[in-house]
This record gives structure tokens, C-alpha cells and sequence, in this order.
């Protein structure tokens, strides 16, 4: 049998990388939005990028209310053992779909639509939502 230290570890190490995960798919966008800008043929600027960076926190932001009561409400242990990973697995999944979808989009119909970017990046933010509740959740009951 293993010690709770052992577990403690595991349960530690895998939340990091649960978070690093969601955090990753943060960045790809931050990074890009640099060069985003310096291509004329978008015509995109910085209010622009600033409505979408909007539109994503909110959507984010009304994604860790909506789960953050929810878990409030329901078992840690039925949210973390059942719709955690149905939630994560499939948030991070659809995030990164909707993530993909702005390049992808550009790509097919050589176009970049500022609307589509926006709603998008909204579907991404709420999405990436569902993975943080859970983990506050089971690093504030282990540690």
C-alpha cells in the first residue's frame, strides 16, 4: 500500500500538468498576437486584438462561475471522479479545436474574419474553464 506522501506527489504532479496543459493553449495565442498585427493583407490592430482577448476572458470568466458554483454544489469526489474528466477531457479537446479553427479558417477560405476569430476565441475561453475549478478543488482538499 502506498504512503499518502506517495500519493500526495501523484496527485500534485498530475494537477500540474493538467494546468500546464489548459496554460499552454493560453499562450499560443498571446505569442501570436505579435505577429497577427504585422501582416497588412488581416487588417487587423491592437483594438481589435483587445476585443477578442475581451471576448475570451469573459467567456472564461463566465465558464469558472457557472462550474465553480457547480462544484460548490455537487461532491468534489463525484465532479473530480466523473464530470472532471469528462469536462476536461472534452473542454480541452473542443478548446483546442476552436483554437485551431482561427488558422484553419484563414487557411480554407483565405479570408480572416474578424467575427468568426471572436466567436472562436470565445468557444476556446469557455472551454479552457473547465479544467480549473476541478483543480482547485483537489489541491485544496490534499495540501
Amino acid at each position: 500500500m502506498r504512503s499518502k506522501t506517495v500519493d500526495k506527489v501523484i496527485v500534485f504532479t498530475l494537477t500540474f500538468l493538467g494546468y500546464a496543459a489548459l496554460h499552454s493553449l493560453r499562450e499560443g495565442w498571446s505569442l501570436s498576437k505579435a505577429q497577427i498585427i504585422d501582416i497588412p493583407s488581416l487588417k487587423t490592430d491592437k483594438s481589435y486584438l483587445g476585443i477578442v482577448d475581451t471576448g475570451y476572458l469573459l467567456s472564461y470568466s463566465f465558464g469558472m462561475m457557472v462550474l465553480g458554483n457547480l462544484i460548490n454544489r455537487i461532491s468534489l469526489k463525484l465532479y473530480v471522479g466523473i464530470l472532471f474528466y469528462l469536462l476536461k477531457g472534452m473542454g480541452m479537446i473542443l478548446a483546442t479545436i476552436f483554437y485551431v479553427l482561427v488558422p484553419l479558417y484563414f487557411q480554407a477560405y483565405g479570408d480572416f474574419n474578424h467575427a468568426a476569430v471572436i466567436v472562436f476565441m470565445c468557444f476556446n475561453g469557455f472551454f479552457q474553464s473547465t479544467g480549473w475549478p476541478g483543480l482547485v478543488g483537489i489541491m485544496g482538499n490534499w495540501f
